[in-house]
């Protein structure tokens, strides 16, 4: 059999590793808690200066786009027109726009631009079906830049607080 002292200084040393252990596991746990806690504030952050990006630059695509409506079949200046949307636009996704737009908002750009550099399909004119599936077109893309700003919420979901991402309300 064992001496006391000897038992003694091993139920001790038994009993200080299972409080380390578990002091070990508590610290581990909770310094997981505070990363995450810290990564959700850093992505909160983030997706609140991706929309202040978004809202300085987004209005003037709905701009450009305002400029693309069903429009006349009939009327010829809507080739001259539409090549000049079709520059505005590109223009404005030069540069910092590239950057923060989702994918889902780039797919409806391309596929926007390409039917824009579409030749008419009546000579100078463009057919009743060009211009519904362009119009068709144009409102993917400015559904997929509101998606981008949040604006397909409900509307108490809607209600953005300009103010606190430093803009002012007008």
């Amino acid at each position: 059999m064992m001496p006391d002292a000897l038992l003694s200084a091993v139920v001790a040393a038994a009993v200080s590793l299972l409080v380390s252990a578990l002091a070990y596991l508590a610290s581990a746990r909770k310094l997981r808690s505070e990363r995450q806690a810290h990564e959700r504030v850093i992505a909160q952050k983030f997706a609140e200066e991706l929309l202040r990006h978004r809202l300085r630059l987004y209005p003037k695509a709905f701009v450009i786009t305002g400029r693309l409506g069903i429009g006349d079949s009939e009327d010829e200046d809507l080739v001259a027109r539409f090549q000049q949307i079709k520059i505005d636009l590109q223009a404005w996704k030069i540069g910092e726009v590239e950057c923060i737009m989702s994918v889902g908002a780039e797919d409806a750009y391309q596929e926007l631009i390409e039917r824009v550099k579409r030749n008419p399909e009546r000579g100078t004119k463009y057919s009743k079906d060009q211009l519904s599936k362009l119009y068709v077109l144009r409102q993917t893309f400015r559904g997929a830049l509101r998606r981008d700003l949040g604006l397909l919420h409900s509307s108490a979901r809607l209600r953005l607080d300009l103010e606190s991402l430093g803009m002012r309300r007008e």
